[in-house]
């Protein structure tokens, strides 16, 4: 199923005017990283955002490359990202934190030895270019309802639900509301 959906994005993107992108979505971290995987695989330009991935999950993919690239090398943003993606920090700490902070993020901050806020505003920040340079969008449905991170991507002709059977039903709803034409599940 993963495959068929990573398939449909990545045949639409390739069609897409500049300027416009596919939004991918899931239930799961899991199911994200899974079809963001399939996605490279098909060398699709593709960027897997969220507000809860690790630094590492944001440097190890081509689509930083390809901003780090496009920005002539390591801007300050990239670097303090760069270095904090350096710390181990274990992927089960992902859970939020009750002040609703991402406790991995925290840790890996912390570890950098740089402030939480600091690392959190370098990081969107690379993910909206990321954003702005990929021809898909790879998130889970809550993530897509972040409209800073979303900042500045675009027309979004469609939306590709993947594990649509995994989903609360209210949960789709949040990336129909960036105004797609279609919607494949």
């Amino acid at each position: 199923k993963t495959h068929v959906a990573a398939a449909i994005a990545a045949a639409v993107s390739a069609r897409l005017p500049e300027g416009s992108r596919v939004l991918a979505v899931t239930q799961s971290h899991a199911a994200a990283l899974n079809l963001h995987s399939r996605l490279e695989a098909f060398g699709t330009s593709v960027a897997r955002v969220g507000t809860t991935l690790l630094p590492t999950e944001v440097t190890e993919q081509i689509s930083f490359d390809a901003v780090r690239c496009f920005c002539g090398g390591d801007d300050e943003e990239v670097a303090l990202l760069r270095r904090c993606s350096k710390v181990p920090v274990s992927a089960p700490s992902r859970g939020r934190s009750g002040d609703g902070s991402n406790a991995a993020l925290l840790a890996a901050a912390d570890a950098g030895g740089v402030k939480a806020g600091d690392l959190q505003k370098a990081q969107f920040a690379v993910m909206r270019r990321m954003v702005r340079h990929a021809k898909v969008v790879v998130m889970t449905c809550a993530s897509s309802g972040n409209a800073g991170l979303l900042q500045g991507m675009g027309s979004i002709p469609l939306a590709v639900l993947d594990e649509a059977a995994q989903c609360v039903e209210p949960g789709p709803l949040v990336p129909l509301s960036w105004g797609c034409s279609a919607l494949a599940l």
